[in-house]
């Protein structure tokens, strides 16, 4: 993770063996990296970033400052904090990167790929286009609500609009309705239920919670 503001301080391999004055595979070699006190690095992947001001600091041997600790919106975010962040394993950050909504925001620092702090905890979902069919999320990528928050979700948006349907649901929460079976087949229908009975002029008689699954080979509950 790059603090915000700080990107422009961030040294790769190659810069710091540069200013070492050895190649970059000299500077490996030469365990210096490894060495006690030797600042973290500032990315978990193969390709390595460091805090300039820290490096310099070490090779100076002065005290390494310590970076920011509190977080900020426009921290960038590597792979697997992005992930971390989401909720979810590096893999399923890997489809959804790919969504417009995330691959515009894409910052590239030293050749690694990272994400601001706010575009990865806000992200939506790319709106299908008009007759691309179904709702929900787009394919490939990661349901946007987990799975035990659904039901107070679902609550939520039927109370703010009773004739919302079941795609209307499964698109503003993201989900696809082809995986309802395993993951949201009780709100989807649910909010047809309620939709139905709110266009016959019913009014419920109390809060009712579409129940979930508890898990994708359970089975599904019907709403009463």
């Amino acid at each position: 993770m790059i603090r915000a503001g700080r990107w422009h301080l961030v040294r790769t391999l190659a810069d710091i063996a540069a200013q070492q004055g050895i190649a970059v595979q000299t500077l490996i070699n030469s365990g210096r990296l490894r060495a006690e006190g030797f600042p973290a690095g500032l990315s978990a992947g193969r390709t390595r970033l460091y805090d300039g001001e820290q490096v310099d600091a070490y090779f100076a041997g002065r005290p390494v400052p310590s970076p920011p600790m509190v977080d900020d919106d426009e921290d960038l975010l590597g792979r697997q904090e992005a992930a971390a962040l989401r909720g979810m394993d590096p893999a399923a950050w890997d489809r959804r990167k790919k969504d417009p909504a995330v691959s515009e925001h894409l910052v590239l620092v030293g050749g690694v790929e990272l994400w601001p702090r706010r575009l990865v905890w806000d992200y939506t979902p790319t709106p299908r286009r008009p007759g691309s069919g179904g709702g929900g999320r787009p394919a490939g990528v990661g349901d946007q609500v987990p799975r035990d928050l659904l039901p107070a979700r679902v609550e939520q948006l039927l109370d703010d609009d009773p004739t919302l349907t079941a795609a209307g649901v499964t698109e503003q929460l993201g989900v696809h309705r082809k995986h309802c079976a395993g993951r949201a087949d009780g709100p989807a229908r649910a909010a047809d239920s309620r939709r139905d009975g709110a266009a016959r002029g019913e009014r419920p008689a109390g809060r009712r919670r579409a129940r979930l699954p508890s898990r994708p080979d359970a089975p599904r509950q019907h709403p009463r």
